[in-house]
């Protein structure tokens, strides 16, 4: 949490959140929330944090989606569709109306930092005015079968390049 009082969140999916605080500069102030992505597990996670920050209304994501998360994310938002719902669908239909999610994806991949400047300050409303009921949500993460059906965190490499697999893997 930077600003309690804002209405925007910024999910970074696999970014660093230092590397787009930086590129905020001091507009890095108009946002409330600034959190990583991994999985579409990690999904249900956001949809608890929402409903509890339930003054949150703006989703910007910007960030690099190695792994398709991002257009699980987006693909959510737009139709209600989550491999693995671990929260109770009510509550996740309400954060999916009630939070306007913009996809910057493309501008991120074109390093153009400009774009989620002017969208943080057009779409910036201070206040903390609630667009949802608050939600103290539980995720239920069930195991089957000995085993997780998605992994939980980003522990795996996805990455289509060798070099960069090593690279990665080596780190």
């Amino acid at each position: 949490m930077i600003n309690e009082d804002s209405n925007i969140a910024i999910v970074t999916l696999w970014s660093r959140i230092d590397q787009v605080k930086g590129l905020l500069g001091n507009d890095v102030n108009l946002v409330g929330i600034i959190g990583n992505l991994y999985t579409p597990v990690g999904i249900n996670y956001m949809i608890a944090t929402l409903a509890r920050t339930n003054w949150i209304d703006t989703l910007i994501v910007f960030g690099l989606d190695y792994n398709g998360v991002g257009e699980a994310l987006i693909r959510f938002f737009n139709n209600g569709t989550l491999d693995v719902l671990l929260v109770d669908r009510g509550v996740a239909d309400t954060v999916r109306s009630t939070v306007r999610v913009i996809d910057l994806r493309a501008a991120f991949k074109n390093g153009d930092a400009d774009v989620l400047v002017r969208v943080i300050r057009e779409n910036y409303r201070p206040g903390r005015r609630p667009v949802r009921p608050f939600v103290n949500v539980e995720v239920h993460e069930n195991e089957h079968g000995g085993g997780w059906v998605l992994p939980l965190v980003g522990a795996f490499i996805y990455e289509r390049d060798t070099y960069r697999s090593w690279v990665k893997l080596v780190d």
